[in-house]
């Protein structure tokens, strides 16, 4: 009967150091991936803050950058200047 009891313990024993081993590299492979996909999320920031690094620094050298910018994207004019503005007729507002 005690011996029953050992090998019992024994086996229940063996499974939970299994299950925590194999449960272990289970958990390993999951963050192992998880690793590689921040590093590649980093690595496009990274890319991504160098080019706005490149242009802010293109806009404190010169002036002609900034006011570029700003006919561009803000549709800024200078005094004494008149803004015209071609719209193709099967251009949509939406495709702007």
């Amino acid at each position: 009967m005690l011996r029953k009891i050992i090998i019992v313990l024994l086996v229940i024993l063996f499974v939970i150091l299994q299950y925590q081993l194999w449960g272990g590299s289970i958990k390993l492979f999951y963050l192992k991936r998880a690793i590689a996909k921040e590093t590649s999320q980093n690595d496009q920031f990274y890319k991504r803050n160098e080019l706005l690094r490149q242009r802010v620094q293109a806009l404190q050298q010169h002036k002609i950058s900034v006011e570029d910018l700003a006919r561009e994207q803000l549709g800024m004019v200078k005094k004494g200047e008149v803004y015209y503005q071609v719209v193709e007729k099967n251009q949509t507002h939406k495709e702007k």
